[in-house]
């Protein structure tokens, strides 16, 4: 076990904790208020606007998408468009309240509209994939064909060298008839 796991107990999945940003160790976030102190190196920092609501990574300078989980970490105020952290409820421009039904709501269609995006190039490339799939079999049924094809073009052949054989023989044969007829008129 290394030693954020064990700084934090077995109380892991029912606490909030993030990371020191100066010496890696766990903060039990609960312990804490607005200001936090490192127990490990007694350094301390802001919660407020610093920490992504969805992982509790610590940012001391501002970033609008988490690293590490890639949340936003700021949002938009739709009164006064100034950036704030998406964990305020109120915005630091203009005070007004910042709708977090909206935020989520927002959240959802966007996640919606990735998914649908994520379904469509799923669909486009089974798509190309049944395409190159049927292009296969169908130059499959066209080589099938042309040997079809090849043999009953020899088979033909054949068929014509046979009857000219016969026509031939019948063509010899009635002209030797035809000299015996002949032969035996003058004979007789």
């Amino acid at each position: 076990m290394d030693d954020s796991s064990e700084e934090m107990g077995d109380t892991t999945e029912s606490r909030a904790f993030m990371f020191c940003p100066k010496c890696g160790k766990a903060v039990d976030l609960h312990d804490h208020g607005e200001l936090v102190q490192c127990r490990s190196c007694q350094h301390q920092f802001h919660l407020a606007g610093h920490l992504c609501p969805s992982c509790n990574t610590y940012y001391a300078p501002f970033t609008a998408v988490c690293t590490a989980c890639g949340e936003a970490t700021a949002r938009l105020c739709s009164n006064c468009n100034h950036t704030n952290w998406s964990g305020d409820e109120y915005c630091q421009q203009c005070g007004v309240n910042l709708d977090l039904l909206a935020f989520m709501g927002k959240n959802t269609a966007d996640g919606h509209r990735e998914r649908l995006r994520e379904q469509m190039q799923g669909a486009s490339y089974l798509k190309g994939v049944e395409e190159a799939a049927s292009r296969e079999r169908m130059s499959m049924f066209n080589a099938m064909e042309e040997e079809r094809q090849a043999e009953l073009n020899q088979q033909q052949m054949k068929s014509r060298a046979e009857e000219k054989k016969m026509f031939l023989g019948a063509a010899a044969i009635i002209v030797l008839l035809v000299i015996i007829y002949i032969a035996y008129s003058l004979l007789a």
